[in-house]
């Protein structure tokens, strides 16, 4: 076989640990015919690396983390790309009008993420409301001391987007006995009503009621910053804030102002503007910064690589 064939069947994995937790992807992919050459660096990828090992492997597929890619790197590999599979369920890193523009099928692996967001999304409000992490550096540094925290249970979880994320989040609080409140633009009254969730009219009402608000929204131009200074000042007061979705969000300096103050009680990010994070939201006691752990649980992580492939493959016309 010549090397450009070789070339025309290699896929590429940008993802960081790619791999790691499912072994036969790998053997997998060699079944149907697919070399697979994994991210060198084991990081993310800046978007000069990935058009570099894009020229270096020119693969036919492309299994996506979270780095840019832009209009000008779909345009670069035209000639050779023919499909990025997400391994997640985000898309705003992928020029999906680029995309299209030149014949290049994109996919996500959505429906493998949610237990695991939503999983942590539930640990992060109940470390919050009983200052567990605070506890434990504390407890760590030879320092016994206590601070009171606050029962979940029976505070009223607005949720913010009730998608495939949302609506689960929705639905687990409200078996914690949370009095749940979700807002979502596009769903329609059915799902609210048939699960007994309130729905909030508007996103002021969602913010002035909620304890404890959980953001699940797509990022879009649209909701860029759609916790904004001006959404943040009509937050209730001592409210606890958890983001599990995408940091650009959240307007981080408004953040910090509101929890230095104590407007906000304490906020939990799991995602922020720019990764890896360094801020000052990071000097604040009451405030948990984990690095993008959303998907990364072991089942999930196999269960979203293997979709991805899956959808890959699908695009690639070997399904």
């Amino acid at each position: 076989m010549t090397s450009q064939s070789l070339a025309m069947r290699t896929v590429l994995a940008t993802t960081s640990s790619f791999g790691s937790d499912l072994p036969d992807s790998c053997h997998y992919l060699h079944r149907h015919g697919f070399n697979l050459q994994v991210n060198p660096l084991r990081r993310k990828l800046s978007e000069a690396e990935l058009r570099q090992y894009l020229e270096e492997f020119r693969p036919v597929g492309l299994l996506a983390g979270l780095e840019e890619i832009s209009a000008k790197t779909l345009s670069d590999a035209k000639s050779f790309l023919r499909v990025v599979s997400r391994v997640g369920a985000g898309m705003e890193n992928v020029d999906a009008s680029a995309a299209e523009l030149h014949g290049i099928k994109v996919f996500r692996a959505a429906d493998s993420v949610s237990p695991a967001v939503v999983e942590l999304a539930i640990g992060l409000i109940f470390a919050l409301a009983r200052h567990v992490t605070w506890h434990d550096r504390l407890t760590r540094a030879g320092e016994w001391q206590k601070r009171q925290g606050i029962l979940v249970t029976g505070k009223r979880v607005g949720v913010l987007g009730c998608g495939r994320i949302g609506s689960q989040l929705c639905l687990r609080m409200k078996a914690l006995g949370c009095d749940v409140q979700g807002y979502d633009s596009f769903m329609d009254d059915a799902w609210f009503t048939h699960h007994g969730i309130y729905r909030a009219q508007t996103l002021d009402e969602l913010y002035s009621t909620s304890d404890i608000l959980s953001i699940h929204v797509p990022l879009t131009d649209g909701t860029r910053n759609i916790l904004s200074v001006e959404a943040i000042a009509k937050i209730k007061t001592g409210a606890l804030v958890v983001n599990t979705s995408r940091g650009a969000l959240v307007d981080e300096a408004a953040l910090y102002e509101a929890l230095a103050a104590g407007k906000i009680s304490g906020a939990a990010l799991d995602v922020f503007a720019n990764e890896p994070y360094q801020g000052p939201l990071a000097t604040l006691e009451n405030v948990i910064l984990t690095p993008h752990i959303g998907s990364y649980a072991r089942e999930v992580k196999q269960k979203m690589e293997m979709e991805a492939i899956d959808n890959l493959l699908l695009g690639l016309g070997c399904h």
